[in-house]
């Protein structure tokens, strides 16, 4: 079946929109539109074909990359609220899993012993993407129907709030803030953020297997962790000041640092996401989850502290 033209949507809307109002309907909130479906709910509003008001949510597609769905909502030009009385644009929508054939469950369902369901998404990519969303003041709506999907969303929304977070208490602005890397860099930051996504994969694939089960305090041992890796990026964040910077670079000016933390560590910040995704691990309560996370990142850390190190002689 042929795509309805821009002119048949508007048709279909102005029927559509109709039909809510004869019923009393005076809003609606469509679940979720691309960006076709928004500029004919744009020709409807402009032409006074609407009979109710609308908030929709744009999708943003799990088939896309990280960098095309972070483009995709740059080229937006608009944030959540953008709009009038008639048609607001409401929020950004994802979908984690999928409805009752495909939701993503902890257990294999109980008529098919083979199949838990699927995640449409990496958590994290979801985890980049939704920082980049928030970032430009945009509000997130995500479809989630398993416990499974629930828990990982959950785990995405809590790493992008923990995120910004430490960004509002310790990280100045300027060029510490940009994401541009430096010659000193040395494609360290990419090596991190990838590690960052096998890690999470890699938890979230290990933790399935049945042997290896950690204890039941495995999961608040975790949790502490992720708090004292946290707490322990938070002090080096604001002992470097202006300095610390989400790249590896030097500012004119800077001095080697042997305060706080640095008293005690040549590279607390990284210690602090080690313990972090240490803690991730062990959350997970699985042994092969935890041991694989550690190493993972212990190794992808390596080629960042040198980096780092060479750089703190030439200070």
């Amino acid at each position: 079946m042929p795509a309805p033209t821009r002119a048949q949507l508007v048709d279909g809307l102005e029927r559509g929109s109709a039909s809510y109002a004869a019923l009393g309907v005076g809003t609606i909130r469509e679940a979720v539109i691309n960006l076709d479906e928004l500029a004919a709910y744009q020709d409807a509003a402009e032409q006074g074909r609407l009979s109710v008001r609308v908030r929709p949510l744009i999708r943003v597609g799990n088939e896309l990359t990280a960098e095309q769905a972070i483009a995709l909502i740059e080229g937006l030009g608009v944030r959540s609220g953008f709009g009038d009385d008639w048609l607001r644009i409401w929020d950004l929508k994802f979908v984690m899993d999928g409805g009752v054939e495909g939701c993503a469950l902890e257990q294999p369902y109980a008529n098919d012993p083979a199949n838990s369901g699927h995640l449409n998404w990496d958590p994290a990519v979801m985890t980049r993407v939704c920082a980049a969303a928030v970032r430009r003041s945009w509000r997130i709506g995500t479809h989630a129907v398993g416990d499974r999907a629930l828990r990982v969303l959950l785990d995405v929304y809590e790493a992008v709030a923990a995120f910004f977070a430490l960004e509002a208490v310790a990280r100045k602005s300027g060029e510490a803030s940009e994401l541009a890397a430096t010659e000193a860099d040395q494609a360290t930051t990419k090596l991190i953020v990838a590690s960052y996504g096998l890690a999470a994969a890699l938890s979230l694939v290990l933790r399935r297997l049945p042997a290896g089960r950690l204890p039941p305090m495995s999961g608040p041992a975790g949790v502490g962790a992720v708090a004292a890796g946290l707490a322990l990026r938070a002090w080096s964040m604001r002992t470097l000041g202006g300095h610390y910077s989400r790249t590896l670079r030097t500012t004119p000016g800077q001095v080697v640092v042997d305060q706080g933390p640095y008293r005690l560590i040549r590279h607390p910040g990284y210690l602090g996401s080690i313990v972090v995704w240490t803690g991730f691990g062990v959350a997970s309560g699985s042994a092969p989850a935890a041991l694989a996370v550690v190493t993972l990142m212990s190794a992808a850390y390596r080629q960042p502290t040198a980096a780092a190190s060479r750089q703190r002689k030439k200070c």
